[in-house]
């Protein structure tokens, strides 16, 4: 399998990054990134694969990613009534190196963190204090989400079962070129998916071609610009329409769709029905609607992630030339 390098960036505000995702079914790609992940799944039976060790659950999963170990999960939901819902959380190194060496009450949790390159599973202790304090992450200010992952950190470190990938394992050894080019491109479709945006634009940022540029996106993502583009303005229209009380024109606006009609038809065509029926579904009755598989169960999709307003000193205001990707097509 092709490993794909994910690019996880932190919320305005916030020192380590954090998204509870809310799904029918979850599928994300074989991707790897340099941070610590821990990744809480409710609601779901299916398998997870962290290097070479693969893993069945049923109902509730936990497990611990350390830096550039490519890992994978595959699952559906458990009581239909109900969604998968999947909280992730990401730690730079940087930020580990800065909490365990510049502050002698957190020297600790070095060894955690040492541990975790392999990959970590906990008790079942350790799992269920876990998942009472994931969901208070959600309306947690900067400074309350800090003092609930050392909370959380605290009961990982007591509450070790074992490592995961084999020591011998070795994933790829870092990522190409190639795959550089496609993951800036994706970073400045993330920063810019509310704009309108253009081939060449993203060609310019990757530093190729526009025929190189459509050859790379397709391989290293699995599917066509235009495509992706509308999947992952979908996704983030879903979170507004969860989450907020926006009328469904300005949730389309403010995702790059200024024509509502061509909104509903990509979100009839990505989750099934319309979004007032998505939203009624998830907001009024607590169930989550049937439709197909999201755009991160997409072969090669990298899931939707909060993005600052820059990324890699690319301002999110940067002009873009008018002859702009029809997202109609």
């Amino acid at each position: 399998m092709r490993i794909i390098q994910e690019r996880i960036t932190n919320p305005d505000g916030y020192s380590w990054g954090y998204f509870h995702y809310v799904w029918d079914d979850f599928r994300c790609n074989w991707h790897q990134h340099p941070e610590y992940e821990m990744t809480l799944t409710l609601n779901a039976k299916g398998s997870r694969l962290i290097g070479d060790h693969r893993q069945d659950f049923d109902g509730i999963d936990f497990a611990m990613v350390g830096p550039n170990l490519p890992h994978l999960w595959e699952c559906k939901r458990i009581d239909p009534s109900r969604p998968i819902e999947v909280y992730v959380m990401w730690l730079s190194q940087e930020w580990v190196q800065n909490l365990t060496h510049d502050f002698v009450e957190f020297a600790d949790f070095h060894e955690l963190f040492d541990r975790a390159r392999r990959g970590l599973s906990f008790t079942e202790d350790a799992v269920a204090k876990v998942e009472s304090i994931c969901p208070k992450l959600d309306s947690a200010k900067p400074r309350a989400r800090f003092i609930l992952m050392i909370e959380m950190l605290e009961t990982l470190l007591a509450g070790i079962d074992r490592p995961l990938a084999s020591a011998n394992f070795r994933g790829e050894a870092g990522h190409n070129s190639e795959s550089i080019r496609v993951d800036r491109a994706l970073a400045f479709i993330h920063a810019h998916h509310a704009e309108p945006l253009r081939v060449s634009a993203l060609a310019d940022v990757a530093g190729v071609s526009e025929s190189s540029f459509y050859r790379l996106f397709k391989r290293y993502t699995g599917r066509s610009v235009v495509e992706y583009l509308n999947e992952y303005r979908i996704s983030r229209a879903c979170v507004q329409l969860s989450r907020t009380d926006l009328p469904i024109y300005q949730i389309a606006e403010n995702n790059g769709f200024p024509n509502l009609s061509n909104f509903n038809r990509r979100f009839r065509q990505y989750r099934g029905k319309s979004a007032n029926a998505y939203r009624e579904n998830i907001r009024v009755h607590g169930q989550f609607p049937d439709h197909p598989p999201t755009p991160a169960a997409v072969a090669g999709a990298v899931p939707a992630r909060p993005l600052p307003s820059e990324v890699d000193g690319i301002p999110s205001r940067t002009a873009i030339p008018a002859a702009t990707i029809d997202a109609a097509e």
